[in-house]
């Protein structure tokens, strides 16, 4: 087990939510296949991801059909992230959440830009938390701000009512239950806090089914397609409200696939099973944002 960080610095609220998640839970058995996909830092390392993030990135304002240098490459990952934080409208007195940060860059950037009074990073995978923890130590400006735990977003040990609002990027697919999620999202909420999303899900119940025929890290039970339909059910039957769905999926995947074709060297096949899949609308990419009733 990693070690535990040090006590938060905030005052009154934000040492409570020290003193309830003040070690790392490593999950046994959920998600045991995406701690061992991600776990050596695989995928962060491969060429098609870039800057630390690990996400297809948002590709709007860029030139796409010329030779995509680094820098947009790093951009169109951060401008993922930005796109929802936009309409998650971060303030700065408010407590944010990263439900599954991956290395924590996401999370580093958010705190840079919006300056929230303290921002929680969770990821199941302790590799991923370790990096996340030394980037940090990078930052000593965002030190008194930022904590990154290695606990499952299902069940986070946060404070019920404490969070402002959860962002959570290109995650929710290696989350085994989209309910058990939600109902957390919910409890850890303020009442009118916010919660964002944004990821590939699958179109409807059918192409759900399908995507494990076209997608194989669904098939190896690395990733999940869950549906959009599932997750909008999900966020009525624990009473958010305002729910907004935007298709950004013609903003992400053209992208994404001329970049891999781009680089061609150390690109896994299954990357180039993604486009096709949403060409065939069995998938699509959106960001989704509620309000907690």
């Amino acid at each position: 087990m990693i070690n535990s960080p040090p006590p938060f610095s905030f005052e009154t609220t934000f040492n409570l939510l020290s003193d309830q998640i003040s070690h790392d839970v490593i999950p046994k058995t959920v998600e045991s296949k995406v701690i061992q996909a991600y776990g050596q830092d695989h995928w962060g390392a491969l060429p098609i991801f870039a800057g630390n993030f690990i996400n297809f990135g948002y590709w709007e304002g860029i030139n796409i059909h010329k030779t995509i240098s680094l820098k947009e490459r790093i951009q169109s990952s951060l401008t993922l992230y930005l796109k929802l934080a936009e309409k998650l409208q971060i303030e700065p007195k408010e407590t944010i959440a990263e439900a599954g940060c991956g290395t924590g860059i996401g999370t580093l950037k958010l705190a840079k830009h919006y300056s929230p009074q303290c921002i929680i990073g969770l990821d199941i995978t302790p590799s991923q938390i370790q990096k996340a923890r030394y980037l940090l130590t990078q930052l000593s400006s965002l030190d008194s701000k930022i904590r990154f735990y290695c606990r499952s977003v299902m069940h986070t040990g946060l404070p019920t009512g404490s969070i402002s609002k959860i962002i959570s990027v290109e995650a929710l697919q290696h989350f085994s239950s989209v309910g058990l999620f939600v109902r957390e999202a919910k409890r850890i909420l303020k009442k009118g806090g916010r919660l964002g999303i944004t990821t590939f899900f699958a179109t409807s119940h059918f192409e759900e089914q399908r995507a494990g025929a076209l997608l194989p890290l669904v098939k190896e039970k690395i990733e999940n397609a869950h549906s959009i339909g599932q997750l909008v059910q999900c966020l009525h039957d624990y009473n958010f409200k305002d729910i907004e769905i935007t298709s950004i999926g013609k903003q992400v995947f053209p992208g994404f696939e001329q970049w891999i074709t781009q680089i061609k060297e150390n690109v896994p096949p299954v990357s180039y099973t993604l486009f096709k899949a949403f060409q065939e609308k069995c998938i699509d990419y959106y960001q989704v944002t509620a309000t907690s009733g």
